[in-house]
């Protein structure tokens, strides 16, 4: 299954949970923010949350600066 992760296309094998796809590229943090096509999903879904074919995640984290 093809999917795109903040602009770069990523296959998958298994069907995954939005956490643990988090897991898998090691981007989970409690400071990160995460859309689904376009749509912002809470931290508390995540588990719920089944990622298809084709969607387009985008994974937010803070950055320092000024």
């Amino acid at each position: 299954m093809q999917i795109i992760v903040n602009g770069k296309e990523e296959q998958l094998i298994d069907e995954l949970t939005l956490k643990n796809l988090l897991d898998l590229l090691k981007a989970s943090s409690p400071w990160s923010a995460v859309a689904i096509n376009g749509s912002f999903v809470p931290r508390h879904q995540y588990a719920s949350t089944w990622i298809k074919a084709d969607d387009r995640i985008e994974i937010l984290q803070p950055a320092q600066g000024g």
